[in-house]
């Protein structure tokens, strides 16, 4: 997946099974293979997961912003945590990957599915 996860008018929970280039958005991003940030990199609030392959990696120069918190976890199919990397290749620029709370806190608290009704049989 290329692209956005949500917006800041209206965030979304993604899930991105495999690798995963993100452009910015907002919201809970869970990604299950490799994440990577090109270039000037993504705005983002919120709270992004990598988790499976564990690796997340920053190439190139620019001035944008995170906001919110990054977990990163690598493990096998068999479980078993090993190392995670967390790979920021230079650049020039001036972007923030900051811990902010309430950004953190909103995705967290984003609404699920609704459930629009249940039968038994």
């Amino acid at each position: 997946m290329s692209g956005y996860a949500g917006t800041a008018a209206n965030p979304q929970f993604t899930i991105v099974k495999g690798d995963c280039t993100l452009d910015g958005g907002s919201g809970l991003l869970i990604v299950q293979g490799s994440l990577y940030f090109n270039g000037p990199g993504p705005n983002f609030n919120g709270i992004i997961l990598v988790l499976g392959a564990g690796r997340l990696l920053k190439q190139g120069g620019g001035n944008r912003n995170i906001y919110g918190s990054i977990m990163i976890a690598s493990f096998g199919l068999t479980g078993g945590f090993l190392e995670p990397t967390f790979e920021y290749l230079g650049g020039a620029g001036t972007s923030n990957l900051q811990y902010h709370s309430k950004n953190s806190a909103d995705a967290a608290a984003m609404p699920g599915a609704v459930v629009l009704g249940v039968a038994e049989k």
